[in-house]
């Protein structure tokens, strides 16, 4: 199948979705590939930038817009969660959940 000229910003692609993701579909698309840890795989158009979406927002969207002038898509896949009751979680850890999963996406 022929190439797409789409860019896909996929924050988070190490976990198990983003893994699936790019190797199902970086033949057809170009994905820049945000995780905070390199990938254990590499996709056809893998572009891979270590960062983290909380603390790197900005870093990570000029990086892609740099390099590829657009982003088509954006995946936000990142996700931090311990599943533990909510009165065994430290307050670091609850504020990291929040942050990674709602307000860093949304800043």
């Amino acid at each position: 199948m022929e190439k797409i000229n789409k860019v896909i910003l996929l924050i988070g692609c190490t976990g198990t979705l983003g893994t699936f993701f790019v190797e199902r579909y970086s033949h057809l698309y170009t994905i820049v590939g945000v995780a905070r840890n390199k990938p254990g795989y590499k996709g056809d158009s893998l572009d891979f930038f270590e960062a983290d979406i909380c603390e790197d927002a900005e870093k990570i969207a000029k990086y892609a817009l740099d390099k590829y002038k657009k982003i088509d898509v954006l995946i936000n896949n990142a996700v931090f969660s311990r599943w533990i009751e909510l009165r065994n979680k430290t307050t670091d850890e609850f504020e990291k959940e929040l942050k990674t999963n709602v307000i860093a996406p949304l800043d």
